[in-house]
């Protein structure tokens, strides 16, 4: 949502109203996600897509009507054989469109300072049934800005909690109305400790989901940006010693399974937010390491978030295995089930 806002911004700036096309709802094999967004001026200049050009045409023409008459719409789209060549999907699916104006909203100014600062949050706005267009900032269990049907709010507010821990954006029904709820977070956030081979690739394939990445090593021979040149940041010292935040958007890994460079990270990393925790060695190793913690001090409990041997088991063998290993650990963990969601999430006909 990022690049869409400063799109945004820049139009308004030149003085130009701007209308949005937002994927609302998916089924079926349709080519874009949900909060995908074709945007669009009423100048002309066109931006992103909803549906890979399947749709973008008749998408454009509705724009300008609401652009026109200040009326959001939801629109469906979806095909079938003997329509190939109507307005429609090629590859089958259906999906749903929220139109709207936004060349004013103070929603999407607040949300675009929610990102700037890295912020968890949520974008809600009604898409169906009474009170289309109303639409409001959520954040720490409330709503910051804007406004949402008074009855829909408890319920809203939770699922919005649900969805953030998911990173997920869903269009959910509460009684007559739809709401549209898109999460706001900030980057997926991955450490490494220990600047060793399995930890280049590890870089790579994280940076190639989208993460973060921050490298951490007291050796800084090893430490360099020829060997980790997708990384973020890098970050030389002992454990002990460097600045580095466990939040509950990062992923931590330690790759040195010796007690002395492991032992200092264990005071924060066992006390912190952070979803997952990861340690390299053997099952011989991580049953050494949970009894050194646990004669430590350390519970059971807090010991048990360690996963160790590291990597989900599918027979890797060579660094680059062990790192798509443990990033499908990572993403396993992260998309773990969470509490039910209040609202219905209801599938679209024909798929």
């Amino acid at each position: 949502m990022k690049t869409e806002l400063a799109w945004r911004r820049r139009w308004i700036a030149e003085g130009k109203q701007v209308g949005a096309a937002i994927v609302a709802r998916v089924s079926g094999s349709a080519p874009r996600p949900i909060g995908s967004r074709f945007m669009m001026t009423s100048a002309g200049d066109m931006e992103g897509s909803v549906s890979g050009g399947c749709v973008e045409n008749d998408v454009f023409v509705r724009l300008e009507s609401v652009l026109s008459n200040g009326r959001p719409e939801l629109v469906g789209y979806g095909i079938a054989d003997d329509e190939a060549f109507a307005v429609g999907l090629a590859c089958g699916g259906r999906i749903q469109v929220y139109l709207e104006d936004q060349t004013i909203s103070d929603v999407l100014d607040a949300i675009e300072d929610l990102i700037e600062r890295e912020g968890l949050g949520t974008l809600a706005v009604v898409v169906g049934g009474p009170d289309v267009g109303s639409s409001a900032v959520l954040e720490d269990g409330q709503v910051m800005l804007g406004e949402l049907p008074v009855a829909v709010i408890p319920d809203v507010l939770a699922d919005a909690a649900v969805l953030n821990e998911r990173g997920e954006s869903l269009t959910l029904e509460y009684g007559e109305h739809e709401v549209y709820l898109e999460t706001v977070a900030p980057p997926n956030r991955l450490v490494i400790f220990g600047a060793v081979h399995i930890g280049q690739e590890l870089a790579q394939v994280a940076h190639q989901l989208g993460y973060h990445v921050t490298v951490s090593d007291a050796r800084p021979a090893f430490l360099t940006e020829e060997r980790f040149p997708t990384a973020d940041r890098l970050v030389p010292g002992w454990p002990d010693q460097v600045d580095i935040e466990f939040a509950r958007n990062t992923a931590v890994v330690v790759l040195s399974h010796d007690a002395r460079f492991e032992d200092p990270l264990w005071p924060s990393l066992l006390t912190s937010q952070a979803p997952y925790i990861g340690a390299m060695g053997s099952k011989g190793t991580a049953d050494k390491r949970s009894q050194r913690l646990m004669n430590d001090g350390y519970s059971t409990d807090a010991v048990a978030r360690i996963h160790g041997p590291i990597g989900l088991s599918i027979g890797a063998d060579t660094p680059a295995e062990v790192a798509v290993a443990i990033m499908a650990e990572i993403v396993s963990v992260r998309r773990s089930p969470r509490p039910a969601l209040r609202g219905i999430a209801r599938r679209l006909p024909g798929n």
